[in-house]
């Protein structure tokens, strides 16, 4: 099964508005749980974590003693995912919350970890970057997921097929966010990393650069 037939299968099973775990994990999700090694880590923070899914399956891998703290702009989202995680102890140590970057009211290097799902927007990448700078440890290890440009006809299907899903989401009343918005250009970010003494570790790319990933770490000067 090619990824877009599985992008068309995943999204048209689910037609009520029951909180459900996914079932389905998608190849950038696989890459950037690798890339998080979350057994080395014991606080993460989960930027735009929607449903809870990754933070889910970080948590598992953590410590005992390990904390995630997901933040998504949605407040259905973030309902969705403490509804799912309610009965589940290990995943009581996930602290669910509304907002975005601004409303991450931890004090500096509060995490060994991020792992930013579809975040960044070439609006203002730079105010992104240096929340991101402020809050990791140092040597911390920072994941983002981003959308690319889409320069060619697979990247282009690709945009345009997302952006049904989210329209065929909207329409069966199932909770939604704007991903598509303002897509950052992966070689503009990875120029903008050096100034928040961030290193590049890897990348990898899908769906013709519609979507990418980026691991980088940071060190204090």
């Amino acid at each position: 099964m090619t990824i877009v037939q599985s992008i068309v299968k995943s999204h048209l099973v689910a037609t009520d508005k029951e909180p459900r775990r996914s079932r389905h994990m998608w190849p950038w999700q696989k890459w950037a749980l690798e890339q998080m090694q979350p057994s080395k880590a014991e606080t993460i923070l989960d930027l735009g974590c929607g449903k809870g899914d990754m933070a889910r399956h970080l948590i598992t891998e953590m410590g005992p003693r390990g904390e995630i703290v997901a933040v998504d702009p949605s407040p259905e989202l973030v309902h969705e995912a403490e509804t799912l995680s309610y009965n589940n102890d290990m995943e009581r140590r996930i602290q669910w919350m509304i907002g975005t970057h601004h409303h991450i009211f931890y004090r500096d290097k509060s995490f060994d970890k991020i792992l930013s799902e579809f975040v960044l927007k070439s609006v203002d990448p730079d105010d992104s970057l240096g929340e991101l700078q402020r809050l990791v440890s140092n040597h911390g290890r920072v994941v983002l997921l981003c959308y690319g440009a889409a320069n060619n006809q697979v990247a282009r299907i690709s945009r345009k097929l997302w952006e049904w899903v989210v329209s065929y989401h909207r329409f069966v009343g199932l909770p939604v966010r704007e991903y598509l918005s303002n897509p950052l250009d992966q070689s503009r970010l990875e120029s903008l990393l050096p100034a928040y003494h961030f290193s590049r570790l890897s990348s990898r790319t899908w769906l013709g650069g519609f979507i990418y990933g980026l691991t980088m770490e940071y060190h204090e000067p």
